[in-house]
């Protein structure tokens, strides 16, 4: 049935007025959909920024920690004459003194890294004499080695010319020295005194530096 005029008017004007609504619906929607993409992209960047702080910290935090661990295993480790120190101490050795004492701690690791030390000596033509520390028994301070020239000494500097201390020294390996020739670093009874004549060297524990 077709619509009177006045109908069709009614219908227009209507129609008219929905089309302005949804445009400015449209509109407000088109408003608040850029609105709110841009504010969510915002906190996106916050989030983002947020996590690459967290992961920095984390990265940071694991660098610390593997530090940490190969001071651990450092600690640890066994110590070993490199093929250069065993090279720098029989050439600086070799034919220099007759005879050396070696006075070890009885610590698994020290007595390993004494016969190490031992070999270099022999190496380099020494006569070579073997002691072990009472039980128990440990130098002053864990310094790895000391040493003791003939004579005795209470300032490094009156070294200077020894040998073995310009081998240790070479090497890498000086720890401190002795004043006295004794077994023992401690002078517990009935410690016996070596030779104070002949070269000494103290092997302790390594030390924690």
């Amino acid at each position: 049935m077709w619509p009177s005029q006045q109908s069709a008017e009614r219908i227009y004007n209507v129609a008219n007025v929905l089309l302005i609504a949804a445009l400015i619906v449209g509109a407000l929607a088109t408003w608040f959909v850029v609105w709110m993409g841009n504010v969510k992209e915002e906190y996106l960047q916050r989030d983002l920024s947020g996590a690459k702080e967290r992961t920095a910290e984390l990265e940071q935090d694991a660098a610390l920690l593997r530090i940490q661990l190969d001071r651990e295993i450092q600690k640890r480790a066994l110590r070993a004459l490199t093929d250069e120190q065993k090279k720098t101490l029989v050439a600086a050795l070799r034919g220099k003194i007759p005879e050396i004492n070696v006075v070890v701690q009885r610590d698994l690791e020290a007595q390993a890294f004494a016969v190490q030390l031992e070999i270099v000596f022999q190496e380099a033509g020494m006569q070579l004499h073997s002691y072990e520390m009472q039980p128990g028994e440990m130098l002053f301070v864990p310094v790895g080695i000391m040493m003791y020239m003939p004579g005795g000494s209470k300032d490094e500097k009156e070294m200077k010319d020894d040998p073995l201390y310009i081998a240790l020294k070479k090497a890498n390996l000086f720890g401190g020295f002795m004043a006295k020739p004794f077994s023992s670093p401690k002078l517990f009874p009935g410690a016996p005194m070596l030779p104070p004549n002949q070269h000494i060297v103290y092997v302790g524990q390594k030390s924690p530096y």
